[in-house]
């Protein structure tokens, strides 16, 4: 009995340039100052933010420089979330691995 891969092949990593412009663009929206109470304001936000978020999601790390990358782009996406709150032991296992990334990337969540 073969057993058969529902994996992706996986594709070359995103050049090292590609990654330092999507590093610049996560960090500027790390830093920017938006104004909850403005519903405009931050729909626009989100506007700007979603390919940016969506550029890093498809780009493939190739190593640590890119992962920190991703890693940048999770701690801007999951701001204020506890990480090792899963209910399974995989949940948590999974929000270790992600507090360590964190770390790792000289960020804190």
């Amino acid at each position: 009995m073969s057993r058969t891969s529902t994996r992706a092949p996986r594709s070359c990593p995103t050049r090292p340039r590609e990654f330092r412009r999507l590093r610049r663009q996560v960090r500027a929206l790390r830093r920017a100052g938006v104004d909850y109470d403005d519903p405009a304001a931050e729909a626009a936000y989100y506007a700007r933010a979603k390919p940016v978020i969506e550029a890093v999601i498809s780009a493939t790390a190739g190593g640590m420089r890119g992962l920190k990358v991703k890693i940048e782009a999770l701690v801007w996406c999951a701001a204020g979330v506890d990480f090792g709150l899963g209910e399974t032991l995989g949940e948590r296992v999974i929000g270790s691995i992600l507090d360590d990334l964190v770390r790792e990337a000289g960020l804190e969540p």
